[in-house]
């Protein structure tokens, strides 16, 4: 069997890894042109600077990768990798305090567009599932009342947040509580073979 294709020299195969994972740097128009990106003009043009510092705060590479680890090796959404770091910046922690409950409602929900975006980017998809950041009281907030924060988990304001897996990348499984320790099988069959 012939191989009618050369093989790939150092310099591209170096070329293709960095472009499999490169920063992919969302800006406002690709934001508001994405179909449920435009649903939140309202949030962009609110606050536009702080917007923009949003966008530029997702835009790193290393805070991705973050996103995608989360993911890949902790079995927990994207955003639970940048959360904290998100929610202890200067300029985030005040918008979210500052926002009254329903305008903080739709900032939570277009930072869930810019991290499906980003995710989708990267070669991801999401599952059309969620998994819990946070615990919140259940009491339904009035018109106007401040946004609360959460009371228990990973997040201070996020209650729930989209998973993404990777196409054709093994899903992360937890190993069932009923399948047998592989050292203690072994060690209980090799105690086993000396009593006999």
């Amino acid at each position: 069997m012939l191989d009618t294709e050369e093989p790939m020299s150092s310099e591209s195969s170096q070329e293709h890894a960095v472009a499999e994972s490169s920063v992919f740097a969302i800006t406002e128009d690709f934001f508001l042109k994405d179909r449920q990106g435009r649903t939140f003009k309202n949030v962009v043009e609110g606050d536009q600077p702080r917007f923009r510092q949003l966008l530029e705060f997702f835009s790193d590479e290393a805070r991705q990768v973050r996103m995608e680890d989360a993911e890949r090796h902790f079995n927990l959404p994207a955003l639970a990798g940048v959360v904290r770091e998100l929610e202890d910046t200067s300029p985030f922690r005040e918008w979210f305090s500052d926002l009254e409950q329903r305008a903080s409602c739709r900032l939570r929900q277009a930072i869930g567009v810019i991290v499906r975006i980003i995710m989708e980017q990267r070669g991801w998809r999401k599952t059309n599932r969620t998994r819990s950041m946070g615990q919140t009281n259940l009491r339904t907030p009035s018109d106007g009342e401040l946004a609360r924060h959460n009371t228990a988990g990973l997040s201070w304001w996020f209650t729930k947040a989209a998973r993404f897996e990777k196409p054709g990348q093994q899903p992360f499984r937890k190993p069932s509580k009923f399948m047998p320790n592989t050292m203690m099988t072994v060690a209980r069959q090799s105690r086993r073979s000396v009593r006999q």
